[in-house]
This record gives C-alpha cells, structure tokens and sequence, in this order.
C-alpha cells in the first residue's frame, strides 16, 4: 500500500469527538486497516481516521490484504493555520532565548515546514524558498519579489533569509492552556495582497490554492486561523475593499475546509514609520483598515481581532521578536475563548459619554468606558495615544490637541477638555490614530488598548 496525502512522520492530528478526526488518501490492495485507530473508506481512495486518543507519540501501523506501512511519531492534538504577509511570515530578529529554545524544543509543539516534513517547532517557521515543485508558482513569486536579496546575497538561507513571527508563541501559549500537542501549517508570505489571498486567484502562484494544497497534506481538518494582514491594501489605499475582501476570505475557507465555524483569529495593524507614508490620506488608509479589523467580530460568527498597539518595530513596518511573542499569546488566548476556553475577550470602547469637570469651571470630562477590562486600566508613565477632533477633522498631524488632561479610573479613561474649544455636539474621540501614534494604555493583564476612531460622544 501507498500512502499518497494526508498522513506521515511526526505529524500532529486535529482531534474531534472520538480522538483524532483527519482524511487521507491511499492507495492499496482490498480493505484497509490501522493500529491504533479506526478507518472508514469515503471512495476514491479517500479515508477518514478516527480513535487515536488525544496526546502521543504513536506509531500506526496501515496494512491491506497484501502489505503494510508504517507512520511514526504521530501526535493527535489541535492543527493550526499561520497565513497572512509578512508580519506573519516573521521579520524578528532572533533572540538568545528563542535560539536556546531552537536547541531543545518541545517535542510537542510541532510545525508544517515549507519542504513538506513535520518537525518540532522553532522560532523562524516561514521558509518559502523550500517549496516543493507542488507549489513552484509561490516559490518562484517569492524569488521575484525578493530579487534585491537573492544579488546582495546569491542564495536565501535560514539565518539570512528567515525572522521571527508569532508562531512558535501561538502554539507554545495554546500548549500551555490545553496541555495538547499543536501542529502549525505556515503559509504566510511577506508582501502579499488579498489578491494573493483570493479563493478566485486561480494562477500558479495562488496563496489560497497553495494553503488548501497544505491544509490537505496535514490531513484536511484544523482548528483555527491566525491572520496577520492589511499593510498591502492600507498601503495602497484600498482600504474601501478591505472588510467585503477579508470576509470573502473567511468565509470561502469556511465551506473548502467544510468547517462552517471555523475560528479566526486576526492581528490589527501595527505601528509603522515608513517616510513614503507620512501624510494624511496613507494615515487615514491605515485608520480604516484598522476600524475595520475591529468591525469583523460584529459582523462574522468566531472571529476575534487582537491588539498590536503597544508593540515595537525591528524595522520601519515589522514588529520585532519580542513584540510578535507578546502578540503570539494574545492571538492565542482568543482562539483559546473562540473554542469556549475560560479566557476574557479582548478590551473594547463601550459608552462615550460627557460631563462637566467636578472641580474646573468651562471645563468637561469626556469618560471612555472599556469593556472586557481585566483588573484596571494602567499606563507606565502619562496615558498616551488618545485624540479628540471636531467633525471631519483628523488626528495626525497634532494627536493631542485639545486635550489638557488624561486620567485613568478602573475600567475609564477620563479625558479633559476646555468647553470654549470643544463644543461636545461636535466632538469626536480617537484612541491610536495614524502609523505611529505613541499608545501606553493597557489592562490589568498587560493586554493594549485596541486602535478606534473616530467615535462621536454621547452627551
């Protein structure tokens, strides 16, 4: 018999209701059978596995009426995939710490790689120059779009060509809370669009087609998404497109991988100091994908949007390696709650509302009330990254005006403002607007503020 896609060496199976629940293809003489687990034939070739218990190693054993085959190191626990661009695919710099956890990783916590075997886990898991020939149309596209870096350096290489993403910290995060085995399918890739992206980009170097062809040689079944994207379309001012495009998205990949629930975790856009983008309508761009971001939840079932407002740059886009761990357990615990785990919901606005200063004449308090606040609001230093503006004004060039105080009492930041310069029926209330707005609010368990604005108060 022949084991064709689905199933190998030190892979880790997406659990189900019974044990392990993932579909292979085979070829063999007769009826199939496997130790430990059950098999049910779906026709043409195809096989549903079942029963392996949650943990492992195991070694199953597959025989027909004339021969068998062996698979080893075999893991049943939850399967991930990483997609997105760039800041998924990871541009942190290595640290000494992930490099003594590349030397001795857990067994556990598995990954996907590019070149088609399972291994442990390590902190640069996105190594797109080693695709096989399945996928020789994304292969080639990275290679042209990283031109610059195959003349400065001839060929690409893992210490060279390879950062730090969220992955490894995703999957370490949901170890830690589940105590199952994580296997993580990678298939982010820097610079790409939703184009890229798109279920109707049927071209060679399709990034849906090329993630579906993955999602099937891990055994078709998986727990979740975690997706880091909107830099391209923020950048190129197709942020009117972004929500309708990312839903489609969602949703197609909902009925391909025949999950109509599937969780999907997203990270908001992070800070960015790139010079070509200074100005107010590349700002404007980037406050609207990020407002859309946030509306996503609303709007699909199982769909959560993380925080990156308190990270820190490795460059003038990416965030560093510290940055995308921090990141990496955030985007975690919220896959964890999507799947009913007990972790609370990430901070959002609630109520706007406004009232006179109890001690300052022609003065008055607008009070931003958060939801799903663990402990209290806290800022090290003076709370930044607030804005308030007046109609269709925006934010950027001046974050603070109008703004003479800014305080924070348990769940609410109490924002002053002089009545003579801010008539309240026009005021509007902005928390990280712009690339690279200084933002230091974070709750009790160190999660950041979400990036809104603009949103009217409520007199």
């Amino acid at each position: 018999m022949k084991i064709i896609q689905g199933l190998s060496d030190g892979q880790v199976l997406q659990r189900g209701e019974n044990g392990c629940d993932i579909r292979f293809t085979a070829e063999g003489k007769g009826r199939l059978h496997v130790s430990p687990g059950e098999i049910t034939p779906l026709g043409d070739n195809r096989f549903r596995l079942t029963g392996i218990p949650v943990g492992g190693p195991y070694r199953l054993t597959l025989t027909d009426d004339e021969n068998e085959a062996e698979v080893e190191d075999v893991y049943v626990g939850d399967v991930w995939l990483l997609a997105g661009q760039s800041n998924m695919e990871g541009a942190g710099v290595r640290r000494e710490k992930d490099a003594a956890y590349d030397e001795s990783p857990l067994p556990e916590v598995r990954a996907y790689y590019m070149d088609g075997r399972w291994d442990a886990a390590k902190s640069r898991l996105h190594q797109l120059w080693l695709l096989p020939d399945a996928h020789a149309g994304v292969r080639e596209k990275h290679r042209a779009m990283n031109a610059g870096f195959l003349e400065l350096y001839k060929e690409f290489t893992l210490d060279t060509a390879s950062g730090v993403g969220p992955g490894l910290y995703i999957a370490r995060r949901l170890y830690a809370l589940t105590g199952v085995p994580q296997g993580l399918i990678p298939c982010g890739f820097g610079g790409a669009s939703l184009w890229d992206w798109s279920p109707d980009n049927r071209t060679s170097a399709s990034l849906y087609r090329c993630m579906l062809r993955r999602f099937a040689d891990c055994g078709s079944h998986v727990g979740g998404v975690f997706w880091y994207q909107g830099e391209s379309e923020a950048m190129c001012g197709e942020s009117d497109t972004f929500l309708e495009k990312t839903k489609l998205f969602v949703t197609r990949l909902r009925a391909d991988t025949g999950d109509p629930s599937l969780p999907f975790v997203q990270a908001q856009l992070g800070p960015c100091t790139l010079p070509q983008l200074a100005n107010e309508a590349s700002a404007d761009s980037w406050r609207r994908v990020r407002v859309l971001q946030m509306q996503m939840p609303q709007q699909l079932n199982k769909t959560a949007t993380v925080s990156t407002m308190d990270a820190s740059l490795q460059d003038m886009i990416h965030l560093d390696a510290a940055s995308q761990e921090r990141l990496g357990g955030r985007m975690a615990e919220e896959m964890f709650r999507l799947r009913g785990g007990d972790t609370e919901e990430q901070p959002t606005v609630g109520d706007v509302t406004v009232y006179p200063h109890p001690i300052n004449r022609g003065r008055s308090v607008i009070a931003l009330t958060f939801d799903h606040v663990v402990g209290e609001l806290t800022s090290v230093g003076q709370p930044r990254g607030f804005s308030v503006t007046l109609d269709d004004e925006t934010p950027y060039l001046y974050p603070y005006r109008y703004l003479s105080e800014i305080r924070l009492e348990g769940n609410r930041a109490l924002l002053t403002v002089e009545d003579g310069y801010v008539p309240k029926e026009r005021a509007c209330v902005w928390y990280g607007a712009g690339f690279s707005c200084v933002a230091t609010v974070t709750d009790g368990a160190g999660r950041p503020l979400t990036a809104f604005g603009p949103v009217k108060i409520t007199t």
